[in-house]
């Protein structure tokens, strides 16, 4: 584990560069979440915020979580 982190300092010192700048393909997501709970009804999809809804809606069954509207 030591010798990762000592390779990954010592690449990091030869290029001067940043994380970033060494992962260009890497777009930060900015105002997004992430959610991994479980749909309380199926347990099968995840709950994602629905704009049309204002609420969480299951991603598998479709079920609204008015509890959080």
């Amino acid at each position: 584990m030591l010798s990762k982190l000592l390779n990954y300092l010592r690449g990091r010192w030869r290029t001067h560069k940043s994380n970033a700048e060494m992962n260009p393909t890497e777009v930060p997501q900015y105002g997004e979440s992430v959610n991994f709970m479980p749909c309380p009804e199926c347990g099968e999809g995840t709950m994602q915020y629905d704009d049309e809804a204002g609420a969480p809606k299951c991603s598998a069954c479709g079920t609204v979580d008015e509890r959080r509207a």
